[in-house]
């Protein structure tokens, strides 16, 4: 509905008409809820890793890759992904959110922006931003089936899950989907059923674990930068060997860029390899240069 100025008053004072609002740290707005709640997202999440540079979180020269997606995990993931669950990203915003996070993921393992993106979890152990989503969606809506069954939120459960189709736009819809991705049973059956949150999350946790464990060891083999990654190498939660420091000593931890580069990087590989053919040149050029310059020597010895 359009609103002119002066259509609401509170106590006789012109109410402002605004586009957009914000309520505890979700933003409302008249076009697109979730593109403008992202945005804000990725502004406080620059800031947030800003703040933390100083610490190290910068990638090469820094901490190791082991301390630095754990503070990511901790510090930076849970401001990416805040109101989320409320408000879904889909579609070019959903692609946006996950181009900025692979990006901020490259950084951090100091991998060039043209590496794989599979690399990226399978070094680091992270999910991708659009299965965190889900775990934030599937959580809440389990603590919704657990409410009393009086409240609003359960009733408005119910009534959604049973009247609203497949092209609804209702947040329970989506979530249905989503329960439909990862083989999870029927939500509707879950509001009668009432599951612990235990239980409801062990099960939501190891069914999106699954589906994208799989889903990117199968993406691994399509890579020709990666084939000579074994399969089956991503797991979720654990970083890859590559990544991780022998000792805490700096010129260790300086190492592991140059072998993860080694490994997935094609180009830096490449770079490498025409500089050792360059120098194996330049080091036959000066021994031949050597050797004339001895054999001179040894003529003129031999004629004096």
């Amino acid at each position: 509905m359009e609103t002119n100025l002066g259509f609401w008053k509170l106590n006789d004072t012109v109410m402002p008409v605004v586009d957009k609002a914000s309520h505890i740290g979700i933003t409302r707005s008249q076009n697109n809820s979730a593109q403008t709640t992202v945005e804000e997202n990725l502004k406080k999440t620059r800031r947030a890793i800003y703040s933390l540079m100083g610490t190290g979180l910068h990638g090469e020269n820094g901490l190791d890759p082991e301390t630095s997606i754990a503070m990511l995990r901790t510090y930076i993931l849970p401001i990416l992904t805040y109101g989320l669950e409320i408000v879904i990203p889909k579609g070019k915003i959903l692609d946006n959110l996950q181009i900025q996070y692979k990006k901020l993921l490259k950084q951090i393992l100091s991998l060039n922006i043209n590496v794989a993106d599979p690399a990226v979890y399978l070094i680091s152990g992270l999910l991708p931003i659009e299965a965190e989503i889900h775990l934030k969606i599937l959580s809440l809506f389990g603590n919704i089936a657990r409410a009393n069954k009086n409240s609003s939120e359960w009733r408005l459960a119910e009534r959604q899950l049973q009247i609203k189709s497949f092209d609804s736009n209702s947040w329970f819809i989506d979530m249905k989907k989503i329960c439909i991705k990862y083989n999870l049973e029927n939500p509707l059956s879950l509001l009668y059923n009432e599951m612990s949150k235990g239980k409801w999350k062990k099960m939501t946790t190891t069914a999106v674990h699954k589906y994208w464990t799989t889903r990117i060891n199968e993406e691994i083999m399509y890579y020709s930068s990666l084939k000579y990654i074994p399969t089956s190498s991503f797991k979720v939660g654990k970083i890859h060997p590559l990544a991780l420091a022998n000792s805490a000593n700096q010129r260790d931890i300086n190492r592991i860029p140059i072998r993860i580069k080694l490994q997935l990087d094609p180009t830096f590989y490449r770079r490498i390899e025409q500089l050792t053919i360059k120098t194996t040149l330049i080091q036959l050029v000066n021994y031949v240069t050597r050797q004339k310059n001895l054999y001179h020597t040894f003529c003129c010895v031999v004629e004096h």
